[in-house]
């Protein structure tokens, strides 16, 4: 029999037929999956403990009657005296209840001293044994739950690598969100059976104080610990789905508590918590609030780690000294990279924009490039906007602040976000003031120039003027230049 079978049989908890083992009552004999094998014996054994432990007798009495070194006669004879002993204890106290009770006190008057001579014998309460498993299911959450982000961040670490930004939006996003849930689900398959069975944690496991081994100690096998995630994934992650996974976590919860056991577990699974000998707690043990500040820190460390992966997935294919080819690959990546749709905008390999519907309404939008042999010395953005026709969609300018901080990103090699001095330079020049704005510093030079005639400005926004203007006319201009 297992040990599922074993419990149901006997009607004992599993916690308490591993401690009868561990006390040498009963010796159930091992498969060659490791697993223990409970035979009718075993069975009978159990049954018989679990009568004298109902009349109180203690583990090492029926031990000693177990194992012929003492009658169960004598044994039964301290029994009857302790249930003796239990009764008077009882008559006294429903005595000392009346006594209390008739006084008619409260809380305030009541007077210890009174009562001492018809005090309850003391009676020493029996070892309480104690399933860990089903006491721990916020830190069991919250350690897998930190070996999942861990996983994913490898996720968002090969993103990176290829350029692709991890917090991308829009339709993108649907398929990144999709792909990440499945990658981060099979890092996790992989790695967390060669934790459990190498070390018997993982590194969420062992920040909050938890090991999972078998009940002698010994780790799982890798298959054992490789079948238990993949169950835990099913079942207890519902697969991280939006609605499933909150449904499956919070039945695990419920499992947890009424002490049901989960789906997943192996047949001889144990776990270790290092809070486990105290009555009182996780928060009661020496080093718990520290265990808890390494858990806080460690995922304040994966936002801080996910930030610079958006900056090492930004970073411009090329740096350096460019070419008009080079410039165009870092123009495009990083569109690519905000999630520019295709048909707004490219750039061609000499450095033209294929325009598509989407760019804009101004009548002209282009670049102009300075180069020294074959090498860009800088680069020139110009954007304008001449009569307004007849076409009423004309009376209104917006620059495309989005193709300026890609020009200046792919030109200059900082990233799709800019720091301290530059990101000053970015914001002046993509929301600019009437007359020329100039700035340089880390080998740059930038100028930047909006003259408009009968347009008004309105939060970043140009609108023509009232009918009568005789003159109408916008024009934008941006240079970037390298000056070493």
């Amino acid at each position: 029999m297992t040990i599922k079978e074993i419990e149901t049989a006997v009607g004992l908890p599993r916690a308490s037929i591993r401690y009868y083992e561990s006390e040498g009552l009963i010796s159930p004999s091992r498969g060659d999956n490791g697993y223990r094998n409970y035979s009718e014996k075993d069975l009978e054994e159990l049954k018989k403990i679990k009568l004298l432990r109902e009349l109180d007798c203690p583990i090492e009495d029926i031990a000693a009657v177990k194992n012929g070194t003492r009658p169960l006669d004598d044994v039964l004879d301290e029994c009857l005296i302790r249930l003796k002993g239990d009764r008077e204890r009882i008559e006294r106290a429903e005595t000392l209840c009346e006594r209390i009770r008739s006084d008619r006190t409260s809380w305030e008057r009541l007077e210890p001293e009174r009562y001492v001579d018809a005090a309850p014998l003391a009676r020493l309460p029996e070892p309480e044994v104690r399933d860990v498993r089903h006491f721990i299911p916020f830190r069991r959450y919250f350690a897998r739950m930190l070996d999942y982000a861990l996983c994913n961040l490898v996720w968002l670490a090969i993103l990176a690598l290829l350029r692709v930004n991890p917090v991308a939006s829009g339709a993108w996003e649907v398929v990144l969100n999709i792909l990440g849930t499945a990658v981060s689900l099979l890092l996790m398959l992989a790695a967390e059976p060669v934790f459990l069975s190498k070390l018997g944690t993982t590194p969420g496991k062992a920040l909050l104080g938890l090991k999972l081994t078998r009940s002698d100690g010994s780790f799982l096998s890798y298959h054992e610990a490789a079948r238990r995630t993949a169950n835990v994934i099913i079942s207890g992650m519902g697969l991280d789905l939006p609605v499933i996974g909150i449904i499956t976590n919070i039945l695990a919860y419920r499992r947890c508590r009424n002490e049901w056991g989960q789906p997943w577990e192996n047949e001889d699974e144990v776990w270790d918590d290092f809070a486990a000998k105290s009555p009182y707690g996780f928060w009661s043990v020496k080093g718990s609030k520290l265990r808890a500040a390494g858990f806080v820190a460690a995922n304040l460390l994966r936002l801080l780690a996910v930030a610079g992966l958006v900056f090492v997935a930004a970073r411009p294919v090329h740096t350096g000294s460019l070419t008009i080819a080079e410039f165009a690959e870092n123009y495009n990546q990083y569109c690519n990279f905000v999630g520019l749709e295709p048909s707004d905008e490219r750039m061609a390999d000499d450095g033209t924009l294929e325009r598509g519907a989407n760019v804009g309404y101004a009548d002209a939008a282009g670049f102009e490039y300075e180069t020294e042999g074959d090498l860009l010395k800088s680069v020139t953005y110009a954007y304008t906007a001449l009569d307004k026709g007849a076409d009423p969609v004309r009376s209104m300018v917006v620059i495309p602040a989005d193709r300026i901080t890609a020009m200046m990103n792919a030109f200059t090699g900082h990233g799709a976000v800019a720091l301290g001095e530059w990101e000053n330079v970015i914001d002046n020049v993509t929301r600019p003031r009437e007359g020329t704005y100039s700035a340089s510093g880390d080998g740059w030079s930038v100028t930047c120039t909006l003259e408009t005639e009968g347009y008004i400005p309105i939060d970043g926004v140009w609108f023509l003027a009232e009918d009568g203007q005789d003159e109408h006319r916008f024009l934008y201009l941006i240079c970037v230049e390298r000056t070493s």
